[in-house]
């Protein structure tokens, strides 16, 4: 309801907006810092599908910034977004304009008008990219950039980047939240991504190499992802270039035979596009395949031997994990118990691309993140035991951590905060706006 000093709206699609900033806010915060600057800013709004010009983003950030910290915090941010769209709860109490209100709002119409003709032109696009909705799962494999308004909410849920910020009306027997709201990603928005997945361990004994992706599989396709196991290496390897993810788990064999080297330069050429990739390796030497690739894409090799079958708990620390604890992450989002693996291995050193999100019970990173500048992102699993069918069902957080490690490798909010088309390769010659 437009009203002489704003737009009257319930309480509930208020805190809804709110919970909108809040969450754009959070997820460009990934330090966890509570407070961001002018690129921070920036980022902010681009998520929020907005293409700012530096006067806009100007003023709002010296509005913000009464202090002039050189910085803004998102309690100062989402009030002054609440304000500046003047937007008011409705209610039986509203009320009623007298006649002089009236030609007020006769006034200030008018104004409106005039300031809106000879902004018309400048102010379309803006609007345009503002109300544009929801992404149409049946969408194309052409780039789609910010031109379609796309913005981070149209992917990610409210409680993005969130773990025991919330009370959930019901937990799981892991004492997880339980319900599909508290993940990373919302369901079935992901209908124009694909993930491409491969199974290296084809020799475990009585395990069908499908196997091991198969509850994944069903799980990403929930999420609208739209997920095929390649049957072979050739497979693998011919079509990987199709696709906006990879997955591939490792065995303790040199299987890939004369397309070794070939498999390294895919796997980084994949990389260099700015797409994501998933390694899932286990206690040594099952993690052949791994340790090909990960020299080039964060300088480290895995190794080692260690038994898992803990559950981990979220750490009191925001960035460094300590013994059997795992940190705040997008990735982790919804999780407060995480099954480690039945075994594990870890990674040899660590080096300054690499971010550790778990360490486990005995004491070494079991899982790890990276995001080289403009490259594609990583993760890896050193337990993916977890993903067997045995495991999937009784362990906590599998599952959700799983589906959360899909959304965050496609990049979305990084593709968003930069300008690049929310898929494709980022290098095209279109790709930057």
């Amino acid at each position: 309801i437009n009203a002489e000093y704003g737009t009257y709206t319930s309480a509930e699609e208020l805190e809804k907006h709110k919970s909108e900033l809040r969450m754009v806010f959070r997820v460009v915060d990934f330090r966890k810092q509570g407070k961001v600057d002018e690129d921070g800013l920036i980022s902010v709004l681009r998520n929020l599908g907005k293409e700012p010009d530096k006067r806009k983003v100007d003023i709002i950030f010296k509005a913000c910034d009464r202090n002039q910290s050189g910085f803004i915090e998102g309690d100062e941010f989402v009030n002054y977004m609440i304000h500046k769209q003047q937007l008011k709860v409705s209610g039986p109490e509203k009320r009623q304009k007298t006649g002089h209100e009236e030609h007020q709002k006769d006034q200030h119409d008018q104004k409106q008008g005039e300031k809106t003709q000879k902004q018309g032109h400048e102010d379309e696009g803006e609007k345009q990219t503002e109300n544009k909705g929801h992404v149409d799962n049946q969408a194309s494999n052409s780039e789609v950039t910010l031109g379609r308004g796309l913005k981070i909410s149209d992917f990610y849920t409210a409680y993005a980047g969130q773990h025991d910020e919330f009370s959930s009306e019901e937990k799981d027997i892991h004492h997880n939240p339980k319900g599909h709201q508290y993940d990373l990603g919302h369901e079935s928005a992901f209908g124009m991504f694909s993930v491409l997945m491969f199974n290296f361990n084809d020799k475990d004994p009585g395990i069908d190499p499908q196997t091991l992706f198969e509850q994944p599989k069903k799980s990403l396709q929930a999420k609208g992802l739209k997920v095929h196991v390649a049957a072979n290496i050739e497979e693998f390897l011919k079509s990987l270039h199709d696709y906006d993810e990879c997955w591939f788990s490792c065995s303790k064999y040199d299987n890939l035979g004369p397309d070794k080297d070939r498999f390294i330069q895919e796997i980084d050429r994949f990389h260099t596009e700015g797409k994501g990739i998933a390694i899932w390796a286990d206690n040594s030497p099952f993690h052949f395949q791994a340790n090909l690739v990960l020299p080039k894409l964060v300088g480290t090799v895995l190794e080692g031997k260690t038994a898992g079958g803990k559950i981990l708990k979220l750490s009191n620390e925001p960035l460094v994990p300590s013994k059997g604890t795992f940190i705040r992450h997008l990735i982790t989002t919804g999780i407060l118990n995480l099954y480690e693996g039945d075994t594990i291995c870890y990674p040899s050193s660590l080096t300054k691309e690499m971010e550790v999100i778990g360490m486990s019970s005995d004491g070494f990173p079991c899982f790890f993140v990276a995001q080289p500048e403009n490259k594609g992102r990583i993760l890896v699993d050193c337990g993916f035991t977890k993903l067997y069918p045995k495991f999937w069902d009784k362990t906590a957080g599998t599952e959700r951590f799983v589906r959360n490690a899909a959304v965050w490798l496609l990049g979305l909010d990084w593709r968003l905060k930069l300008g690049y088309p929310v898929k494709g390769n980022i290098h095209h010659k279109s790709a930057k706006k």
